[in-house]
Parts: C-alpha cells; sequence; structure tokens
C-alpha cells in the first residue's frame, strides 16, 4: 500500500474531522492475528500511527459481530514497526491488550 496522505487529509468523516482513515482486511491464519490494518491521519498532522488503541475500540467491536466472538487479534501494520492489539468486547467497553511503551507522563490537575 503506498497511501497518498495529501489525499487522505481531504477525505471527512461523519463527525467532520478530517484525514482519519482505517484500512483493514481478515488475515491468513498463518499470521496468527484475526485482522490486519492500518492508521492514517494526515488530517491532524500524523501521516501514520504504528499503533492506535483509538482506532482498536472501534475496530474490536465491528470484527467481534463479525467473527461471532468477543476478543479479535490484530496486527497493526506499521512498516518496519507496528503492533500487534488484541480486543475483548465486555458489554459497553472495549478492553484492549497488548505490549506498550510509556513515552510520556502527566497530571490533570482538577
Amino acid at each position: 500500500m503506498r497511501p497518498d496522505f495529501r489525499r487522505l487529509a481531504t477525505i471527512r468523516g461523519e463527525a467532520g474531522e478530517a484525514g482519519h482513515v482505517i484500512v483493514c482486511a481478515p488475515a491468513d491464519e498463518r499470521d496468527g492475528v484475526d485482522v490486519i490494518d492500518r492508521f492514517f491521519a494526515p488530517g491532524c498532522g500524523v501521516d501514520e500511527d504504528p499503533a492506535t488503541g483509538s482506532a482498536h475500540c472501534l475496530l474490536g467491536p465491528m470484527y467481534a459481530g463479525v467473527l461471532g466472538r468477543p476478543v479479535v487479534r490484530f496486527l497493526q501494520a506499521y512498516p518496519g514497526r507496528g503492533g500487534q492489539i488484541e480486543t475483548e468486547a465486555a458489554g459497553d467497553r472495549v478492553l484492549i491488550r497488548g505490549r506498550a511503551l510509556t513515552v510520556i507522563e502527566s497530571r490533570l490537575r482538577t
């Protein structure tokens, strides 16, 4: 896949956000995951994100319904990096599992 980031940035979703696109496809059984995906967000200055939890909060329940089971295994196939993410549909929540690296910590003041 060779995305045209300028053209992707012009796409608008139902909520009006610019240039947020998820591309996904069923994986081959040999891949050890259920779905392979990529996430592009050039409309907000991120051409491609290597591992996007928010995207999987949408994809998890969708593919849980397609596959007929609550747990779905994803490979976000960012070239040279990416990440494996597992989701579990749990009522009105989506549980996300995978390996992560903390790159910044902060506290909100109340």
